[in-house]
């Protein structure tokens, strides 16, 4: 990842998330564990954050030969009834 950033503990204990970091992994809970000699810091998700994240990843695109065709008439070309 090559994100590696020094970051101190403030008076009560807490370590803050650079904004990098921050903006990189967009999740408010974190599940955190130590294995042998390294804290390891996970985003824990619930359904509708990962729904979220899917939609936002979602490239919608049209035909190119329909960019220039109004509503009306791309609904009269699928058959739909024009008013």
């Amino acid at each position: 990842m090559g994100m590696g950033k020094i970051v101190k503990l403030d008076d009560r204990g807490r370590i803050t998330l650079p904004a990098e970091i921050r903006r990189l992994i967009r999740a408010e809970k974190f599940r955190v564990e130590v294995k042998d000699d390294t804290i390891v810091l996970e985003p824990v998700r619930d359904r509708g954050e990962n729904l979220v994240k899917i939609f936002e990843e979602i490239k919608l695109v049209g035909a190119p030969d329909r960019v220039g065709i109004d509503a009306s008439e791309a609904k009269h070309i699928v058959g739909g009834a024009k008013e």
